[in-house]
């Protein structure tokens, strides 16, 4: 197995092992859930006091599990209590539901109960997708579009002829990194000095690979802004979903909730990346061998 086909098997594990019970929040009686049996006096003073504009009502066993048998909606300008209703299969989502599974759940819905062995684990809030494990899965998303567009450029320009085809700055600013880390002792690729706006610029100078990225986003606009955009918030500390809408569920700590748009945005880059990485996979494995190269 070549060197590169381990690595993406690597990122794709990676890919499979962050799930939503990562970023759930644990149920907590009193807080995120109220015993039965409630008044609506009592779900309106929790609400107004945690600034949920939900509240559960239900058990939490000694082992942190919880049964929730009962969701309440609150106006908290009002504190009037909009709704009362048992809760349906649609509120449920299973621990193990991956990460990116999970941005398109919650950008339809604005809460989920995350099950295990039939029993309520946690809360998940779009709140929760600003969480370390949401920013490790989209920068491992990144680092998997990185690896097949060196790939793609690679197998083009196999002589590294890509370089004279970037502006004269970026030339110097790669061959620059590329010189301090061999004095560094690295043995390095010089693609790897190469930023993704580089390899964006390579990829469309690929014939046949050009117009990936604009079908890529299922539309006639190229992605790539919206990809990087992203991996600007990441690199700046910036969370990947903003709002400031009150959509908040029974979970300490969650009163600032996000509406459908921030995280509605967030799908669309991640869509973004996912499908770039395919349509460009697939046109390495149908390209061929570079000349100088024997199949593997």
């Amino acid at each position: 197995m070549r060197a590169g086909e381990v690595f993406r098997g690597t990122l794709e594990r990676l890919d499979r092992a962050f799930t939503v019970e990562l970023l759930a929040s644990a149920p907590e009686e009193g807080e995120g859930i109220l015993k039965p049996p409630v008044r609506d006096d009592d779900i309106v003073s929790a609400a107004r006091r945690n600034a949920f504009a939900r509240v559960l009502v239900g058990l939490v066993h000694a082992d942190g599990a919880a049964d929730v048998h009962e969701i309440a909606q609150v106006e908290l300008r009002t504190g009037r209590i909009t709704g009362r209703r048992p809760v349906s299969a649609a509120d449920l989502l299973a621990a193990e539901t991956p990460i990116g599974e999970g941005i398109e759940c919650l950008a339809e819905r604005p809460f989920y109960l995350v099950l295990r062995h039939r029993k309520v684990t946690g809360i998940l809030t779009r709140a929760d997708f600003n969480k370390l494990p949401v920013k490790t899965y989209l920068n491992t998303l990144l680092v998997r579009l990185e690896a097949v567009l060196d790939e793609a450029v690679e197998k083009e320009w196999p002589d590294g002829g890509w370089l004279r085809l970037l502006s004269a700055d970026q030339r110097l600013k790669i061959s620059d990194l590329f010189e301090r880390r061999q004095r560094q002792d690295r043995e390095i690729p010089l693609l790897s000095c190469a930023q993704l706006p580089d390899k964006f610029v390579l990829g469309r100078r690929i014939p046949g690979l050009n117009g990936v990225f604009k079908e890529a986003g299922g539309r006639r606009r190229d992605v790539t802004d919206e990809i990087l955009a992203l991996r600007n918030d990441l690199a700046h500390g910036r969370d990947p979903v903003r709002g400031s809408a009150d959509d908040a569920v029974g979970v300490p700590g969650n009163t600032r909730g996000i509406p459908s748009g921030g995280i509605a945005k967030l799908r669309s880059q991640v869509d973004c990346i996912r499908a770039l990485i395919d349509r460009v996979s697939d046109f390495c494995e149908t390209s061929g061998c570079p000349p100088g190269r024997t199949p593997t």
